[in-house]
């Protein structure tokens, strides 16, 4: 839109000068010297301050885009920071999340250490062992309802870690494109 103004602006500048050309060419030929030479002046002096307006009017227009496109680039810029926050505080809820797994893993492996260990030491006491078993698959039952929780949670923290990764990269696109 303003590239028409402008070219609008100088059609009509050269229209003008072009009309006036002719006439300060037919006046310098039959008119009085210091009439025609300070009506060339004046032409020249307007044409001048045609040219500084346009000039003043782009500088103007230039120092909004550039304010403009600095405030668009902070702003971006703490989004960004924001995302990159929320990414680590993801990431340590998600190393958080496996340390949880592997200590429950761990607790698994030694309840089935002293379970086998039950089962190869007692052969005549069957109650305790069964009582032992049934404490086992209390346990094993409620360690696996907490796996299935612990990966559900994990697994919906990678879903938003990779949302805000998706964003990013839009954030970032967009930063390119200013």
């Amino acid at each position: 839109m303003r590239t028409k103004h402008v070219l609008f602006l100088f059609i009509i500048i050269g229209a003008i000068s072009f009309s006036k050309e002719n006439e300060t060419e037919n006046s310098l030929l039959t008119g009085d010297t210091s009439q025609k030479v300070s009506r060339v002046l004046q032409e020249i002096l307007n044409r001048e301050s045609l040219v500084r307006f346009s000039m003043t009017q782009k500088i103007q227009v230039l120092m909004l885009d550039a304010a403009e496109s600095k405030k668009k680039t902070d702003m971006l810029f703490e989004k960004f920071q924001t995302v990159t926050r929320e990414i680590q505080s993801l990431k340590d809820e998600k190393q958080k999340q496996s340390e949880e797994i592997s200590h429950l893993r761990e607790g698994q492996v030694n309840l089935n250490k002293i379970i086998y260990q039950f089962q190869t030491n007692q052969s005549d006491g069957r109650t305790e062992l069964q009582s032992h078993r049934e404490d086992y698959h209390k346990f094993a039952l409620l360690v696996n309802e907490t796996l299935k929780d612990l990966q559900y949670n994990q697994s919906s923290a990678n879903i938003r870690l990779m949302d805000f990764k998706e964003q990013s990269g839009k954030y970032s696109t967009f930063t390119c494109h200013l």
